[in-house]
């Protein structure tokens, strides 16, 4: 069965196939190209190993797995496995068991780091940590982790300055000095039909050569951490200011807010933006034509105002979510008082929208 994965070795793979059945092996191997493993649990002696971690593929699941050699004659057999997944049974182990068990003989039994440290080509593996009790990773690169907790491994009282982090060619390193940011963070935004559930906006880093690291992560709104090389920037004070009003912005932004947010003038020599892999000066802008309609209202003496946004063709567009605002039911027009404050808003927007003016 060593045609599974050409990289584990087949005396590992004729180990796995004398205790799992075919499928949970497959899908035990192919869990080294994409899962992520955090083991939270490690004994061994010399005709023993127990070991217990969290897996994380699609959704988070607790798997172990209990070994004894001596067992070997038992009518049970020397393997007793656990999983919170629908596949595991009583009497059937189901593929994350089969991941753990085949990570253990692969990098644990034998003291090794991982594969990776001996292939000079890239590989599809996972990378695991030189030390897996210790060392930390994202659960998806390009996004801003929260804290330093919200990282795979780390404790609830974690600092960023005392982690290991697992980087992508399988080095285990400590937090450097932060240097001088250089080059430029790029805002990969997608649009609704290409993030398929993924995070609508990633973060990429270009640095002073123009090279793309895909690899990276935002520490807050204090750090890029690239976990390629284990190289952390201190970030200017114009990507942190942006980045605190993204977090407390007031509601889930969507493409246009996003757009808003990091074309700021104050961006132009610190950020790029992508939309769905195109950068942002491409694209054509094109002209809208708002279409306001009154009609009378049901209530007696009102008019209701209808606002939409039309294309060159005449096909409606989503408006922009402060327009949203202006013109749904229970709206906050609906929060005042006296008509005159209503008209002194319109005023105002009318004039910021014409002038640039913001006195209002």
């Amino acid at each position: 069965m060593s045609e599974l994965n050409s990289n584990i070795p087949p005396s590992i793979i004729n180990v796995g196939e004398k205790y799992f059945p075919n499928f949970a092996l497959k899908k035990g191997v192919s869990l080294f190209q994409f899962a992520k493993l955090s083991i939270s649990f490690l004994k061994e002696g010399n005709e023993y190993f127990i070991i217990s971690g969290i897996i994380k593929e699609n959704k988070s699941y607790e798997s172990k797995v209990v070994f004894k050699s001596r067992l070997e004659d038992h009518p049970n057999g020397p393997l007793k496995t656990q999983c919170n997944c629908d596949l595991w049974k009583n009497n059937s182990h189901c593929p994350h068991t089969s991941f753990l068990f085949l990570y253990y003989f692969l990098y644990i039994k034998n003291n090794k780091t991982s594969l990776i440290e001996t292939q000079s080509e890239p590989s599809p593996y996972l990378t695991l940590p030189n030390n897996q009790l210790e060392a930390v990773y994202p659960e998806h690169f390009g996004t801003m982790i929260e804290g330093p907790k919200y990282l795979i491994g780390a404790s609830r009282n974690s600092k960023y300055t005392s982690l290991q982090y697992s980087l992508s060619q399988g080095r285990v390193v400590n937090f450097p000095e932060p240097q001088p940011f250089e080059g430029k963070l790029v805002v990969s935004l997608l649009s609704n039909d290409q993030s398929q559930g993924n995070p609508k906006f990633l973060f990429l880093y270009r640095d002073e050569n123009r090279k793309i690291e895909k690899k990276v992560s935002l520490l807050e709104h204090f750090f890029l951490f690239n976990w390629n090389n284990g190289e952390v920037y201190s970030l200017p004070f114009e990507i942190k200011s942006t980045l605190q009003n993204l977090k407390f912005y007031p509601i889930t932004p969507d493409i246009n807010d996003l757009l808003e947010i990091f074309r700021e003038k104050s961006l132009i020599d610190y950020s790029d933006t992508l939309i769905n892999n195109i950068p942002f000066t491409d694209y054509e802008i094109k002209a809208l034509t708002p279409n306001l309609v009154v009609e009378r209202s049901k209530d007696k003496n009102g008019l209701d105002l209808k606002l939409s946004f039309l294309s060159e063709n005449g096909k409606k567009v989503v408006p922009p979510n402060f327009f949203k605002i202006l013109t749904n039911k229970n709206n906050i027009f609906s929060e005042f008082n006296k008509k005159i404050d209503f008209y002194d808003l319109i005023k105002g927007i009318l004039d910021f929208f014409v002038s640039n003016s913001h006195q209002y």
